[in-house]
């Protein structure tokens, strides 16, 4: 199947404005899946991560959009979201970008550990009418694999608890849950 975009979940990046270990990781496959003919477009999603305590000299998708430069990708094809600061506004923000640009198919890159709560994330934001798929991308990881699959299984508990009060594609419900439960965004218009 050929995807309207490619989106790919920011993965971390130095105080300096290079990609980390995941995010190098995401582009790659990005880049792979793209020149597969996979999609047309890329966009690349993440300011930075709200856990860090620096502010970096690029944003996650900056950073990302340069190695995907530097790999083939033309500068035309990709587009930026730079607002996001973890994955429940990775989908939020894109979603502005794929309603714009009347994108319904999408294909979401992210590490192989994040995929169960992305696909849950990107089906509450987007809903029924979008089609969502997650790649899974493997790499070294500085902590053992199962510390972060358990990570991930709480962070999916906890936001089930939030999120499932809400029916899919509520976009109003995906807000409130940025402005209410992460104090990284304050009030979104």
């Amino acid at each position: 199947m050929v995807y309207d975009v490619i989106i790919v979940l920011g993965g971390g990046v130095t105080k300096e404005g290079t990609p980390t270990g995941s995010s190098l990781a995401r582009i790659k496959k990005t880049v792979e899946l793209f020149q597969e003919c996979a999609a047309s477009y890329v966009l690349m999603s993440g300011a930075y991560s709200n856990k860090i305590s620096y502010t970096p000299m690029k944003t996650e998708a900056q950073a990302m959009k340069d190695y995907a430069m530097q790999l083939g990708i033309p500068e035309e094809k990709i587009i930026l979201e730079e607002f996001s600061m973890e994955t429940v506004g990775n989908a939020y923000f894109s979603r502005e970008i794929v309603k714009e640009k009347s994108w319904k198919s999408l294909l979401i890159v992210t590490s192989d550990f994040h995929v169960e709560r992305t696909a849950y994330i990107f089906q509450k934001t987007f809903g029924t009418k979008y089609s969502c798929k997650v790649v899974p991308v493997s790499h070294a990881y500085s902590e053992e694999l199962d510390v972060r699959k358990e990570k991930e299984a709480r962070a999916l508990h906890w936001l089930k608890q939030h999120m499932d009060i809400f029916p899919d594609g509520d976009e109003n419900g995906v807000r409130q849950i940025l402005e209410n439960v992460f104090d990284c965004y304050g009030t979104l218009k």
